[in-house]
């Protein structure tokens, strides 16, 4: 009879076993682009703007870092003064039990700033940048989601008919959290950086950050009341069972 009550009470015990702590994002695919113009020169009194431009772009469909760059340079003749503008943007997917967007804009300028004769330096550069990261989730689960927007940038949780669920610009909350179904999601980070300059020098890097963590929703748990009056009409039936059989031989 011992062996009897063990067995059933270690059967009650296992089928409440709590979930592990955390739950995994799967079925992961990174969309990412980047598209970007620039320009640099020089502002001069006689002749006006004088300037060399570039383009940059990218596309990334892979986890982990990507970047992708572009640049000029122009030389102001018959002076000989030479302005330089570098841009380079990345983008990093970051998955374990919680997914990190990162994008990243570096504007570095260089050169001579200026002259005497009303010549001043300029450059200008605007680099859009997206990425997303679509992913299921196999249990209901707590999303926490938080956001570092700098510069014209909007993050997204859209579910899989394309519906957005959270939003974060920089005039909303920095973080929030909402219950999901397990399903499918997407994540989404969409930033519009860069600047311009007459006569600077001074590097300009721009960082947006969209930050989402999982957590299994637990079980809802019987009352106590329930579960120990369960476990014991199975004893009571075993009990019975017995004394029967005993009856009747």
């Amino acid at each position: 009879m011992l062996s009897n009550i063990r067995f059933v009470v270690a059967l009650g015990l296992a089928s409440r076993a709590p979930l592990p702590f955390g739950c995994s994002p799967v079925n992961l695919t990174v969309n990412g682009s980047v598209s970007g113009t620039g320009e640099v020169g020089y502002d001069t009194i006689s002749s006006g703007f004088q300037t060399n431009s570039f383009t940059l772009s990218g596309t990334n469909t892979s986890l982990g870092t990507f970047s992708t760059s572009g640049g000029a340079s122009f030389t102001l003749n018959p002076i000989g003064l030479t302005n330089s503008l570098s841009v380079v943007a990345t983008q990093n997917t970051f998955v374990s039990n919680f997914i990190g967007l990162t994008t990243i804009t570096t504007t570095t300028p260089s050169g001579a700033l200026g002259g005497g004769g009303g010549i001043t330096s300029f450059w200008s550069a605007q680099v859009d940048n997206d990425l997303s990261t679509s992913f299921n989730l196999t249990v209901e689960s707590v999303v926490s989601l938080g956001a570092t927007e700098l510069g014209l940038s909007t993050g997204e949780l859209l579910d899989s008919m394309g519906n957005v669920l959270a939003t974060f610009t920089n005039s909303s909350p920095t973080s929030l959290s909402l219950t999901l179904a397990a399903g499918s999601y997407t994540l989404e980070q969409n930033s519009m950086d860069g600047g311009q300059s007459f006569g600077g020098s001074s590097p300009l890097m721009q960082v947006n950050v969209l930050a989402a963590s999982f957590q299994p929703v637990p079980p809802v748990p019987e009352p106590r009341g329930a579960a120990v009056g369960g476990t014991l009409m199975v004893l009571l039936g075993v009990i019975v069972s017995r004394r029967c059989r005993t009856a009747q031989r």
